[in-house]
């Protein structure tokens, strides 16, 4: 986890940003990634100001035509009967209830990256 010694307070609830981060770690996990890595620093060029967490892997990536619906209920990757396509829906109202956004993508090197978006605690 990479995160620097000034990282400004953000607003939101810990145990809740917690859950975010731990559903993201295990989505990772799930799809085969063996190298996870959190990185959080406050957006450089972003306004209002914010705090971007990211979370990337070194795992297939996200297919195509999933990325698109990713944080919708009922959208899984996983095998039947192993996920109920609701944990990345429920980040992303957990995120929005912090005022914050979530996105993924995957990455150019292969992976994915998921992130989020929280603004500053005033």
């Amino acid at each position: 986890m990479t995160v620097p010694d000034a990282m400004p307070r953000v607003r939101g609830h810990i145990g809740r940003l917690e859950q975010v981060l731990v559903n993201l770690i295990n989505n990772a996990r799930d799809a085969g990634a063996s190298a996870i890595q959190i990185d959080g620093e406050r957006a450089p060029d972003a306004a209002p100001p914010v705090v971007r967490l990211r979370v990337l892997d070194n795992g297939p990536g996200i297919p195509a035509d999933v990325l698109p619906r990713l944080f919708v209920s009922f959208i899984t990757t996983k095998p039947q009967g192993k996920g109920t396509g609701l944990g990345l829906r429920i980040c992303r109202r957990i995120v929005e209830e912090m005022g914050g956004k979530i996105s993924a993508s995957n990455r150019p090197e292969d992976g994915a990256c998921v992130e989020v978006m929280l603004p500053l605690r005033a």
